[in-house]
């Protein structure tokens, strides 16, 4: 996805790709019963105000995302689709980075005060792109896909909700059985 003029977005180096997570998953105790709670990722709602899908278990990470988690920035353009931003800068964040099965998976927390989280699925086989917004309580508010170069487009409901299910399910395990 780019704005006319814009540089295209850097990926994440491959370096990065697992850092923390041991830590985070040293330093989280999650509830009891957190990968059943996972699994059971609420379907889209009727109301067009009501939240795709929400877990609060997910949310329950990013306090230690913010205090152990190295800083980075969410490029501009992504930026602006998920109404993060309207300037021409990245936005600030702190993240987590695990590769699997050939997809690179992002846990962006942004600076205290925004309340926001950010995940990313990049599959770097497919240059596609997933991005979830998510508030401060795991409800997810957006999920737009895009294919490197081109233009970002809405996940419709169904399809969000599974990809974020997914998600939520890989960083919740992450977080209980650490990385493999």
């Amino acid at each position: 996805m780019r704005v006319a003029g814009e540089a295209r977005p850097r990926r994440h180096p491959a370096s990065t790709c697992g850092l923390l997570l041991a830590a985070l998953a040293a330093c989280l105790a999650l509830p009891a019963g957190t990968a059943a709670a996972a699994a059971a990722v609420a379907a889209p709602a009727a109301a067009p105000e009501a939240p795709l899908a929400h877990s609060p278990e997910l949310a329950a990470l990013a306090p230690q995302v913010l205090a152990k988690g190295p800083e980075a920035h969410l490029p501009a353009n992504l930026s602006r689709v998920l109404a993060l931003s309207d300037k021409s800068g990245p936005v600030p964040v702190r993240q987590a980075v695990q590769r699997q099965a050939g997809d690179v998976h992002v846990y962006n927390v942004l600076e205290p005060g925004r309340h926001a989280i950010v995940l990313l699925r990049v599959s770097e086989a497919k240059a596609r792109t997933e991005a979830f917004l998510l508030d401060a309580q795991g409800a997810l508010q957006r999920a737009v896909s895009y294919e490197d170069g081109g233009e970002a487009r809405d996940l419709p409901a169904a399809e969000a909700a599974a990809a974020f299910g997914r998600e939520v399910r890989l960083w919740l395990a992450l977080a209980t059985h650490g990385a493999r």
